[in-house]
């Protein structure tokens, strides 16, 4: 039975060979505030030791605070250029342009940097039957842009129901909490809360028990200062 399983692992590791590279940004996370200019550079990265060939698409999160948010096609964000190629161990500056004339909703875009091994246009190995397939492990990455809306001001309140605290944004712009812990003191008896971006126009709702104090890291908009939320029992 083991020289079974050895024959074939082997078979396998001849048919199959896996290439593991990474296509990383020197920032996951780009702001465009009203006030300033609507162009902005990002940094691709390739770190593996061939060439790639990567594709950027955009997409506008219509709904964010949903975990799985409608997405929309669009142009009001142009990457430039949208087609690129990065040599091995090096980087390519990109550029992000706003057209999107600042109103009074936030506005939340996904720019995904797709990469492949191929020319664009080439065919990948292995999709013609061959017998040795070539499995490509190519990391890609996402970036969040979030463009301001005219004089964004979120507003986070919060009540404390038996079981639950429930956070409400009446602003128009998003707050982050992080580092959430339910603790009998602090630093004492603490379980981890989970973290979440609290846009404007919605509440979250986060379990508790009765008992607990409530500690959070609240950051407001892309780019605020940290502070400390604390709710007592």
């Amino acid at each position: 039975m083991k020289l079974i399983l050895l024959f074939i692992t082997l078979l396998f590791s001849l048919l199959v060979q896996q290439v593991e590279a990474q296509i990383s940004v020197n920032d996951v996370i780009v702001h465009f505030k009203a006030a300033e200019r609507p162009l902005q550079n990002i940094i691709v990265k390739n770190s593996a030791k061939e060439v790639f060939y990567v594709t950027a698409t955009v997409e506008e999160l219509t709904e964010p605070s949903e975990d799985k948010s409608p997405l929309l096609v669009t142009e009001d964000l142009i990457v430039s250029p949208k087609k690129f190629s990065i040599d091995a161990n090096s980087e390519r500056v990109v550029r992000l342009l706003s057209r999107k004339t600042h109103d009074n909703k936030e506005r939340v875009y996904r720019v995904s940097f797709v990469p492949q091994e191929k020319e664009f246009g080439e065919p990948l190995e292995g999709a013609s039957g061959d017998r040795k397939t070539m499995i490509r492990v190519i990391t890609g990455m996402g970036v969040l842009v979030f463009i301001d809306p005219i004089n964004p001001k979120p507003e986070l309140k919060w009540v404390r129901t038996p079981d639950s605290v429930i956070f409400t944004n009446s602003g128009n712009q998003h707050t982050r909490l992080s580092e959430g812990k339910a603790c009998d003191s602090e630093d004492v008896g603490c379980t981890d809360l989970p973290s979440r971006r609290v846009y404007g126009g919605k509440d979250y709702t986060v379990s508790v028990p009765a008992n607990k104090t409530i500690y959070y890291t609240r950051r407001d908009g892309p780019s605020g200062d940290f502070k400390s939320i604390v709710v007592a029992p």
